[in-house]
């Protein structure tokens, strides 16, 4: 007889003819001697300067000195930094505001935007970042040459600020030196012009919990095991940092590989199975609810192998509401290369909630996603290969089947919104809908059903939609309703 429990169904989605089992191998300082916060004494002989005696510390020694002057010919036009994508912070000489979350403890790119004119003699100009009102600055120089750009880094003046100086209240001020023989100053050299500018942090970060299990594949009778290298395993913690607006990633290896001996095909068969039992271990672990878990097999020796003969699937995941933390689950193929650190953080945007973005015949698109084509809509920077994306260019969104591809404005935001239900939120449940068993159904491809082990949700799922449900029990058929929580690749 059928418990009276609530149902959950995991479904395959059609989109006409085509199943939503899409292959998604389309993915084929020194110290600073400050005489007052304006520099009047040491700039007010103009480009010469005033002539220091050396300063004799107690101990007899000499301490340095700045040498430098007020930068001329050169003036301060924008501000802005990156954690994944341009933030603006300053523009015209007034402060910012942007939608971007910046994320605090992540490490951050902040450029310099500057333009000479006709007096810049070609010297390096020297930009000095102080933070939370800090003596000693962040140094770093660029050799102008022309206006600063989006899409040239040398022509930005670039301080790497580590994660630790990023925070609630965080400010900043930036200053324009030169050696001895600048012209004289003719623009904006500091910003602010007195004191320092906040950073609007959006909070305090949530890193990024990985589980990888070891699918231990013995349907061929090898006991075959993914590649589990420390080079592979830093590919994919590398590429979750770079994607993901978060401070640090937290990513460990299962101790005992999951032994799985039914066979899994390149067309899909066989995928959701083992995906059900990647999420039912999950749950056996008893793992806290911000735990996300990633079955890595390798079905054949090498990727060729499985894929050579016309394509195959990559990867399968839940699409997860924020409160079901049962669902928090994904697979992929465990060969070598980064073709599969693609897949992870494709694979974990799911479980994060996001559906495919349109770009490269997706099944399953966002209806919301702002922008044609899949494109990423503002300037993207990679923090790990220091390199930009333009979003003008042919780059698109991670959730889309194109490449290449990088964190679009709409799912950074989603991201960082879907971590901070994930690891902060306090939702108010009543306590007799807490902790309650509820029964699972999948239904396959090809329209099979089939009843899974009932689980254990801390709060009540929401899926992607609810359903209508038909079950023939003993005392007759009864309809009921079920959450519907779509697999997606």
């Amino acid at each position: 007889m059928l418990n009276r429990r609530p149902l959950l169904v995991a479904a395959y989605v059609a989109l006409g003819a085509i199943p939503i089992m899409v292959s998604c191998n389309s993915f084929s300082g020194a110290n600073d001697l400050r005489f007052d916060e304006d520099d009047s004494n040491d700039d007010s002989m103009g480009a010469g300067g005033p002539i220091i005696p050396p300063i004799i510390g107690g101990g007899g020694e000499e301490i340095p000195v700045d040498k430098t002057v007020e930068a001329g010919g050169v003036a301060i036009t924008a501000v802005a930094l990156y954690q994944g994508l341009k933030v603006p912070l300053m523009a015209e000489g007034a402060p910012a505001t942007s939608d971007l979350p910046i994320v605090a403890n992540r490490d951050a790119l902040i450029r310099v935007f500057v333009t000479p004119d006709t007096t810049y003699n070609g010297q390096p100009v020297i930009g000095r970042l102080y933070l939370n009102g800090g003596k000693t600055p962040i140094e770093a120089s660029a050799a102008l040459t022309a206006p600063s750009t989006d899409g040239d880094l040398a022509t930005t003046i670039n301080f790497d600020v580590p994660g630790k100086d990023i925070g609630i209240g965080t400010t900043y001020r930036i200053e324009l030196r030169q050696n001895k023989g600048a012209s004289a100053p003719s623009g904006m050299t500091k910003y602010p012009a007195a004191g320092a500018e906040p950073i609007q942090v959006a909070s305090d970060g949530q890193t990024l919990k990985v589980v990888i299990v070891p699918v231990e594949y013995q349907a061929d009778g090898s006991n075959r095991l993914p590649d589990m290298s420390a080079e592979q395993i830093k590919l994919y913690t590398d590429w979750l940092y770079s994607y993901y607006p978060i401070p640090a990633v937290e990513l460990t290896i299962r101790d005992q590989p999951m032994p799985w001996q039914q066979t899994v095909s390149p067309n899909g068969s066989g995928w959701e199975t083992l995906l059900s039992a990647v999420g039912d271990l999950r749950q056996q672990d008893g793992v806290p609810a911000d735990v996300y878990y990633y079955g890595l097999f390798a079905p054949t020796d090498t990727e060729g192998q499985f894929c050579g003969g016309g394509g195959c699937v990559l990867g399968l995941a839940n699409l997860a509401g924020p409160g079901n933390a049962f669902m928090r689950a994904a697979i992929g193929l465990g060969f070598t290369g980064t073709l599969h650190a693609e897949t992870i953080i494709h694979e974990l945007g799911h479980t994060h909630g996001r559906q495919h973005t349109p770009c490269g015949n997706a099944a399953g698109v966002d209806p919301d996603y702002p922008h044609s084509d899949a494109m990423i809509g503002t300037w993207g920077y990679d923090l790990l290969a220091k390199k930009l994306w333009d979003p003008a260019s042919n780059v698109r969104d991670l959730m889309s089947y194109c490449t290449p591809y990088w964190t679009s404005d709409y799912t950074y935001k989603a991201f960082f919104e879907r971590l901070k239900v994930v690891n902060m939120a306090k939702i108010h449940t009543p306590p007799e809908l807490m902790n309650r068993m509820y029964n699972r159904v999948r239904v396959g491809m090809d329209g099979s059903v089939t009843w899974l082990s009932p689980t254990k949700s801390e709060l009540p799922p929401v899926g992607f939609e609810e359903k209508s449900v038909e079950l023939a029990t003993e005392g007759g058929t009864q309809t009921v309703t079920g959450q519907w929580f779509p697999y997606d690749h």
